[in-house]
This record gives structure tokens, sequence and C-alpha cells, in this order.
């Protein structure tokens, strides 16, 4: 029984107008968490969510150091 994983035991379910759920959505695309349900658990049960973070420098020289790396 150690390595079983503990199931939800409940399910809530609520409505809400297209502009908040754009909102939320775009709240939970630039966190880390992998599913909408982990994200909206988290926020509702004040846990720490994890932000993702861009640099768009580093970013920006990478993609550079590609293209000479393939000329």
């Amino acid at each position: 029984m150690k390595g079983q994983k503990e199931s939800t035991k409940g399910w809530i379910s609520f409505r809400v107008k297209p502009e908040e759920y754009s909102t939320i959505h775009l709240h939970f695309e630039s966190s880390a968490c992998r599913k909408l349900s982990e994200y909206a658990r988290k926020e509702l049960l004040e846990q720490p969510v994890v932000l993702k973070y861009r640099n768009q420098a580093a970013e920006d020289f990478l993609a550079e150091m590609l293209l000479l790396q393939r000329s």
C-alpha cells in the first residue's frame, strides 16, 4: 500500500464568466502547474504557486547561437 497515491474524494464546480475564465487561464498558463485543477486547488487552499520566469535576453542569445551553429 506504500506506493499508492491518495485519490481525490469530492468535486467542486462553479461557473465563471468568459472574461473571468480568460483571466484564470492566463494566470494558470504563467504558473508551473500542469493542470488547471492543480492550479485551482493550490489557489483555493492558499498554497504557494510557482510561476514561470522567462529570460528573453537569454532566449534571444540561444536562438542566435543555434543559427550560427547550423551555418
